[in-house]
């Protein structure tokens, strides 16, 4: 039985709650002291900071509305895995589903503990609009699960291409070639696992076992359990044919955000071919992965440039393209979401007074 949605809040509910813990904070403090470090030893030369601020200073503003337009398309397309997720049957709009994943993806990257804050927001926001708590949850951890393995496959497809150009030094590139096999092995081995049902049943008994603390459950009724959430699972992930769909927007996503570095480079002057940029976003996204700070701030700044440096773009104009890519693609969707948030709210607290109101 699906569980009830929560009930709209009253009006003394505060609109945002953030709870810091010390563990938290000291992750926080730690990720910030590495961060600087490696942009300190990377951008050791002040001239190539003062340049990378001037190159910024003279971007060409008839670029910046094509870094707008090919944000918007990536998010866009967030926005139609997650409808596409939640099935038919939940009937959410397009424009809700955009509202929620600028909370998850742009204003949830912000976050400490990236991604969990971020589901954990628009599992709320889908389950006051009429969605269970575990289809709202579903349907957020399967569009990050898509997102991942679109983002590997964006990663192989960005060395093939490179092999041929010699953008990859030739004695790596049976190295290259055999790593995005394996990729590639472990991704088609993961979707096999993925409709075991009898593979969810047995994680699911090890994860009641392993839950100490709690009182046990017993076998067969954790094997209920992992049998109730499969099945829901794959009925959000629907059919053959929309899984397919959804994997081929979530890889468009990705090139619309490469896309929008390749713009941001132009932008500020350099010119580089879109593989090399594709490399350099693929390779500075995996550095960013290690959490050290929500959003890898330092981290990609740090490293995307000098991939760039390295296919012959001078320092300090991919640090300017990156520094404007940065504020395209990580500030403006946490603004954006931020917005959503507060909106999504105030028309729940406004459903719930006009409630209110009729019953009386």
């Amino acid at each position: 039985m699906p569980e009830s949605p929560v009930a709209p809040p009253s009006s003394a509910t505060p609109l945002f709650r953030l709870r810091v813990t010390r563990l938290s904070l000291l992750k926080a403090l730690v990720g910030v002291a590495v961060t600087a470090l490696v942009v300190g030893a990377v951008f050791s030369s002040a001239a190539d900071l003062n340049g990378a601020l001037a190159s910024m200073g003279d971007t060409s503003p008839r670029w910046l509305p094509l870094l707008v337009v090919a944000e918007a398309l990536c998010y866009l397309g967030l926005a139609v895995q997650l409808q596409r997720l939640t099935g038919p049957a939940s009937q959410i709009s397009l424009w809700l589903a955009a509202r929620v994943v600028v909370i998850t993806s742009g204003l949830g990257s912000l976050l400490p503990g990236t991604p969990a804050p971020g589901i954990a927001l628009g599992t709320r926001e889908l389950n006051h609009r009429g969605l269970s708590t575990r289809q709202a949850g579903l349907s957020l951890v399967w569009l990050n699960w898509f997102s991942l393995r679109a983002f590997l496959v964006t990663a192989v497809l960005a060395a093939v291409l490179a092999l041929p150009r010699g953008n990859i030094p030739l004695g790596n590139t049976w190295l290259v070639a055999g790593a995005g096999l394996v990729v590639l092995a472990g991704l088609s081995v993961t979707n096999i696992l993925l409709t075991r049902q009898s593979l969810v049943e047995w994680a699911a008994v090890l994860a009641a076992r392993a839950q100490f603390w709690a009182p046990r459950i017993g076998d067969e009724a954790a094997r209920a359990r992992g049998r109730e959430w499969f099945h829901d699972a794959i009925d959000a992930l629907g059919t053959p044919r929309n899984r397919v769909i959804v994997g081929v927007v979530s890889v468009g996503s990705w090139l619309a955000d490469a896309w929008c570095l390749r713009l941001a480079l132009v932008a500020v002057g350099a010119n580089v071919n879109f593989n090399a940029v594709l490399l350099a976003y693929t390779g500075a996204t995996l550095a960013s992965s290690i959490k050290l700070i929500p959003g890898g701030i330092g981290i990609v700044e740090a490293t995307q440039p000098l991939i760039l440096h390295h296919f012959h773009v001078p320092l300090d104009l991919a640090l300017a393209g990156t520094l404007v890519w940065r504020g395209f693609s990580l500030l403006l969707p946490a603004l954006a979401g931020l917005l959503a948030l507060v909106s999504l709210r105030l028309e729940r607290r406004r459903r719930g007074a006009e409630s209110t109101l009729a019953t009386l």
